[in-house]
């Protein structure tokens, strides 16, 4: 195992190079290791999983990281996914993704960062996609709220409003 011999007639057996394997005697050639496997050093007779947050394609001697904005949360895998709309992966070698909190949003997949919603726009709930425009006769003052609050009496504000404004007299 973790060899093999190049013909009929050879009188040694030639390791098998890092990126393949063989785990049987007597074989003409070594197989390359699997996509979401890898094989780190010459003469071995098995391939091992890339564990979760980690890829690789077929014949790889290393697995590599997942980029920001992409995870594997199994062992094996030969891709990453995209994290999902309403979450974000914000690290590299990430094993899950994470979704945004209240006051933030990520708009499309693939995100590495949630988005604060900005002044006059709130989020009440974590997984969204877009923010809400604060209704007439409340405003939200910062970027990042997960809630709107009411004008005092005597003021009043229209949709999106990042604060109020005093009534005019009569």
């Amino acid at each position: 195992p973790g060899t093999y011999s190049a013909g009929a007639g050879a009188t040694t057996c030639t390791p098998c190079s890092a990126g393949s394997f063989q785990a049987l005697t007597g074989q003409t050639s070594c197989v390359l290791a699997s996509g979401g496997h890898f094989v780190d050093f010459a003469g071995a007779s098995e391939e091992q999983p890339c564990g979760a947050g980690n890829y690789s394609t077929a014949g790889a001697s290393q697995c590599v990281p997942c980029p920001a904005g992409e995870f594997t949360d199994k062992p094996g895998q030969d891709s990453c996914t995209s994290a999902s709309a309403g979450s974000a992966v914000e690290a590299t070698g990430s094993a899950n993704q994470t979704a945004c909190v209240p006051g933030s949003y990520s708009a499309g997949a693939g995100a590495t960062a949630c988005t604060p919603c900005s002044a006059g726009s709130f989020q009440p709930e974590s997984g969204q996609t877009s923010c809400v425009l604060a209704t007439g006769g409340y405003f939200v003052g910062l970027d990042g709220a997960s809630e709107e609050e009411p004008c005092r009496a005597g003021n009043y504000s229209t949709a999106g409003a990042a604060k109020c404004e005093p009534c005019p007299a009569g």
